[in-house]
């Protein structure tokens, strides 16, 4: 695979990002690339000097043969799912905090991204979720997640009820702060604090992880990626609740809401420079092994 066509999206409202940007535009046309920016984060920043043109976001993922993300693990999730339809790779440069998606650290930048370009990387495809609520047989919400879809409550002081059923099996009934349906990507996120495994990128899984049960005897639960996911909400006239996919696109439940959660049809194909090694990015971000 060549990438000589590369799209560039950055953190919005970001200096540091869009001074990454100008340095990144200058390596790739040194290395005979076309570069192309997403046109939301050109408008959210100041112009540059010789500035290559802007696309929209879905336009751009269709005229590139390589998009790189420069920002953190946030803004790479967003990108994954605006453009996860048009199948193309992904590469993160990380100027955010722990990075699990963004694993290009900022100083060493241009020679990881001259590599990739020399054909020194590897793609891996992470499993997308898909998830959809009904109201009264009417779809009003239809979002992805590449992390996770979370239910959760709305106010601290109360706990909310509702029933969770996998390939229209009844599993259980719950009283807790939430559930956190995971990806094998989102394994090492919001379910990973709240005491649900790690999962290997590759698995075909997901997890269903319980946000302060009620009940002590409830534990995370691992099912195919195949599995259909289904969750009957209590009235959130008394007790609010919404649906959050990676933390950041929300919807306000209400009594009654059906809830589908299933694999995307496609997946996400994330760039690694070589050598690629998930366990020692474990150790580092995680800081296993270190000395007491």
């Amino acid at each position: 695979m060549h990438f000589a066509r590369i799209g560039i999206i950055a953190k919005r409202n970001s200096a540091a990002a869009w001074q990454m940007v100008g340095v990144l535009t200058q390596l790739l046309r040194k290395q005979g690339c076309s570069v192309q920016l997403d046109e939301d984060s050109a408008t959210s920043n100041p112009a540059m000097d010789d500035q290559p043109p802007s696309l929209p976001r879905h336009l751009l993922a269709q005229a590139v043969d390589l998009v790189i993300v420069v920002g953190g693990d946030g803004t790479f999730l967003e990108t994954a799912r605006n453009i996860v339809n048009w199948q193309r790779p992904i590469l993160g440069i990380n100027l955010g905090r722990l990075g699990f998606l963004t694993d290009i650290p900022a100083a060493q930048m241009e020679e990881m991204v001259v590599s990739v370009l020399a054909g020194q990387f590897e793609i891996e495809q992470r499993l997308m979720l898909r998830v959809r609520i009904e109201r009264d047989g009417e779809t009003l919400y239809d979002q992805l997640a590449l992390n996770d879809v979370v239910l959760h409550k709305v106010h601290m002081e109360h706990m909310i009820e509702f029933e969770v059923m996998i390939d229209n099996r009844f599993v259980q009934s719950q009283r807790s702060d939430g559930l956190i349906i995971a990806t094998p990507t989102g394994s090492t996120a919001y379910a990973l604090s709240a005491g649900g495994p790690i999962l290997q990128p590759s698995l075909e899984a997901l997890t269903l992880v319980s946000i302060n049960p009620h009940s002590m005897s409830n534990r995370p639960i691992v099912v195919a990626s195949t599995s259909r996911i289904e969750i009957h909400s209590g009235d959130q006239r008394k007790e609010p609740a919404q649906i959050t996919c990676d933390g950041h696109v929300k919807f306000d439940l209400m009594a009654s809401d059906r809830i589908f959660i299933e694999r995307h049809s496609h997946v996400v194909s994330m760039v690694h420079p070589r050598p690629h090694d998930h366990f020692l990015m474990l150790r580092q971000k995680l800081h296993w092994g270190e000395k007491l």
